[in-house]
């Protein structure tokens, strides 16, 4: 008799292994040793149980994996586990502009003007318009006769009332906001005594469990299962439970996130921001954009959720480390694509009791003054320590200059010349995309050089030549010192900048028509020349100097009258090393105009 009896394996789950594994185990009976299991009934009945088997382990598997944050992938399973973390996943984000608003009465002269909650304007971007509405009511006084408001808020999107009425009837009674797209950060929330008894009671949205009591009139909000958000209260013991009869009113803001970044600021009528309905009977009311609609943002993305929650738990509501200002910046500015931040006593030059934070937003290379003290004032001044000052400071960008010539063999490629170019022209910019455009990345010369070989396997090999820029803004007829740093090292004699005009200082010998530049001589100073008649005249040989060991700048006693149609002077030199590495607030960036691409012919000599 056969000593296989009992011994079926299972450590294998492929559906075919698991049907050989019982046509194994089978045959070690007496009954079933010359059974023919492929033509007969019973193959049927081993395909179901290797099916069952097969489904069962598939399952467990899936059930086992969506049990943890980090192997998880149904959202609602990801969003779970953020929550034992304290983590709220981010809601979509609506788009702010800025507006100066002035009403004219004539010929009344009210003692004020009410511009209400929820008073719309709107404006067209590319075609489809969009709402803004002002999420809190403004009372204008006249200032010399004149109804105005400077600066005033609004926010894209359509204000919203959900209501419920408590009823202890109902088991796990929920309040789930119906809209998915709601900005949550808009959310307020009222709780009405009854439909009879009007009086209405604040809610706050609760952002620290310690402090609360059994009469704190906070609210929280969840994700729910299908991607909506729920508000919910307390429990009498932390925070304060609404009754039976109570009516519960959530008001809150349905926005387009992204989509309205930069509506607004357009040049024509449609492009502007126009009242939809007078505003206390009047209709003359002038409006005139100060910042186009910026801080638009989707909803938080499944991956990032599982990447912040854990930060977010390190922080615990309070910024101490950098990682925490880093945490609360990202968590709850969701239109920052990289957050950089030092502390003063790593600036330069070192300024302890500061912490700086620098912000690359997702549109545009700098945040206005506005946003700045947002951050600064409803972000970062509620967590940090008292004894230091959080200060918002701008990227600095390293401009990337790529030049290279690319071989490639005529015989290997279905594409022409002009399509290569394309094609490689396309992998650079990917290049940069992924590898570079962020703090604290490197730019890594060899993985650019093989990203271009790779780019098409009729590319042979490229022969590839990196610059790098960097733009300071000078003060027209103004003499000043101007400090420019690349934080690399640098080839001597390689410093060149766009032109200028410097009429007023008085060392060079101005004659109209003469147009400027800089350069270094090889030895530490900064020169301005001009050019006559093909050569290259020094008007000034000691402007400032250059640390070629440190990329460290200084223009000293600059007069300059006119920029020739630029806004600022761009000084470009040679690093001495190909990897760019980036300090502090440094972001090394390219520009598709940057890039400057030569295709070559490589056909192979036949001897």
């Amino acid at each position: 008799m056969s000593t296989n009896y009992g011994k079926l394996r299972v450590a294998e789950l492929d559906f075919d292994t698991i049907k050989a594994n019982i046509k194994s185990f089978l045959r070690g009976y007496p009954g079933f040793t010359d059974y023919d299991y492929e033509g007969s009934a019973l193959s049927v009945l081993i395909d179901v149980l290797a099916y069952n088997t097969h489904y069962l382990s598939f399952y467990l598997n899936m059930l086992s994996s969506e049990m943890f944050l980090d192997s998880a992938a149904l959202r609602q399973s990801i969003v779970s586990h953020a929550k034992h973390l304290n983590y709220t996943p981010g809601s979509r984000t609506a788009a702010t502009a800025l507006i100066d608003l002035t009403v004219d009465p004539s010929p009344d002269t009210p003692a004020s003007l009410t511009l209400a909650k929820g008073h719309q304007f709107t404006t067209s971007l590319n075609g489809v318009d969009y709402a803004f509405v002002v999420m809190d009511t403004v009372n204008i006084v006249p200032v010399s006769g004149v109804y105005s408001v400077s600066e005033l808020p609004i926010y894209q999107g359509e204000l919203f009332t959900y209501q419920s009425t408590v009823d202890s009837q109902i088991e796990k009674q929920r309040y789930i906001i119906p809209d998915a797209n709601v900005d949550t950060g808009t959310i307020t929330v009222k709780v009405q005594t009854s439909s009879t008894v009007i009086s209405q009671e604040n809610f706050t949205l609760s952002s620290d469990f310690s402090n609360l009591t059994p009469d704190s009139t906070v609210f929280f909000i969840q994700e729910t299962e299908d991607g909506r958000y729920e508000v919910y209260f307390g429990d009498d013991v932390l925070g304060k439970k609404p009754v039976d009869g109570n009516i519960v009113i959530v008001e809150y803001l349905v926005t387009d996130g992204a989509e309205a970044n930069k509506a607004g600021g357009g040049t024509t009528q449609s492009g502007q921001f126009t009242s939809s309905t007078t505003i206390n009977g009047y209709g003359n009311i002038t409006i005139s954009t100060v910042t186009a609609a910026f801080g638009g943002a989707e909803r938080e993305t499944t991956e990032h959720v599982r990447f912040a929650a854990p930060k977010n738990y390190q922080a615990q509501n309070r910024a101490v480390t950098v990682n925490d200002y880093k945490t609360l910046v990202v968590r709850d500015y969701p239109n920052a694509q990289s957050v950089a931040v030092w502390g003063g006593e790593n600036n330069e030059p070192k300024m302890y009791g500061k912490v700086f934070v620098s912000i690359k937003p997702v549109e545009g290379y700098t945040l206005t003054d506005s946003t700045k003290a947002f951050i600064t004032d409803s972000i970062l001044k509620k967590y940090n320590i008292v004894s230091l000052i959080p200060e918002i400071v701008d990227p600095q960008y390293i401009y990337l200059l790529v030049d290279s010539v690319v071989k490639y063999d005529p015989n290997l490629s279905i594409y022409t010349a002009g399509e290569l170019h394309d094609i490689v022209q396309t992998t650079i910019q990917n290049f940069a995309d992924e590898q570079i455009d962020q703090f604290d990345r490197v730019f890594k010369y060899s993985k650019m050089l093989a990203a271009i070989d790779g780019a098409n396997p009729a590319i042979t090999s490229n022969v590839t030549g990196i610059r790098i820029r960097k733009l300071f803004e000078p003060r027209l007829n103004t003499e000043d010192n101007y400090t420019i740093l690349f934080h690399n090292a640098v080839q001597p004699g390689t410093l060149t900048s766009n032109k200028f005009i410097v009429s007023n200082d008085p060392i060079i010998n101005y004659f109209p028509g003469d147009e400027y530049y800089f350069d270094d001589d090889q030895n530490g100073l900064i020169r301005i020349y001009k050019i006559a008649q093909s050569q290259k005249v020094v008007m000034k040989s000691d402007s400032g100097t250059i640390n070629y060991d440190t990329g460290e700048v200084i223009i000293t006693d600059f007069i300059p009258s006119d920029l020739l149609g630029a806004s600022d002077i761009q000084l470009t030199v040679k690093p001495l090393n190909t990897d760019v590495i980036p300090m502090r607030n440094d972001v090394i960036t390219l520009n598709d105009s940057d890039i400057k691409i030569t295709m070559s012919a490589d056909t192979p000599v036949i001897t």
